[in-house]
């Protein structure tokens, strides 16, 4: 089980996915323009434009304000899948005998990899429709990516370990 290959980038799977329920993913940074009038008086008043920037981060809570940590809307449905995907790759590691089923769980984990950058993107498209928010994001949000290519390596290790379980079968 250890010295396969495919352990390994499950393995690696697994904490990157754990790493991402415990670190944020993204700011949404929402800026509002106040325009302060000044010297009405004046032919010409002055116009003072000031910009409040308001910063919310995307963490397991949900999209929580940055400075006071009270939440704007709930991300379980990211978490979620940050845990389904790390605690499927562990039990897939776990099923080493069964290769079908460590090909089934693996190609099933990769598309909830998929999935999770849909979820993401359908949050950020929500936030920039209704409050028009810049984004900044942090490193945990490349770990689904490079999970999805552990995975598909994953996929073609525990492939090539099944067609020579099967080889070695037929020459007896």
């Amino acid at each position: 089980m250890i010295q396969r290959i495919q352990t390994l980038y499950l393995f690696v799977v697994v904490v990157l996915f754990a790493t991402m329920v415990a670190t944020p993913l993204l700011d949404f940074k929402i800026n509002n323009v106040k325009l302060d009038v000044e010297n009405k008086e004046q032919a010409k008043p002055d116009v003072k434009v000031t910009k409040d920037v308001k910063v919310y981060q995307m963490t397991y809570k949900g999209i929580v304000d940055k400075e006071s940590g009270d939440m704007l809307i709930s991300t379980s449905l990211v978490t979620l899948y940050e845990v389904i995907v790390a605690v499927i790759a562990l039990i897939t590691i776990f099923l080493y005998k069964k290769r079908t089923s460590q090909i089934k769980l693996t190609i099933f984990n990769m598309v909830l990899q998929v999935g999770f950058y849909v979820v993401v993107a359908v949050y950020m498209y929500t936030a920039y429709k209704y409050a028009n928010t810049d984004f900044d994001f942090h490193l945990p949000i490349v770990f689904p990516l490079i999970s999805l290519i552990l995975s598909y390596l994953a996929f073609r290790a525990i492939t090539k370990d099944e067609l020579l379980v099967k080889s070695l079968g037929r020459v007896r």
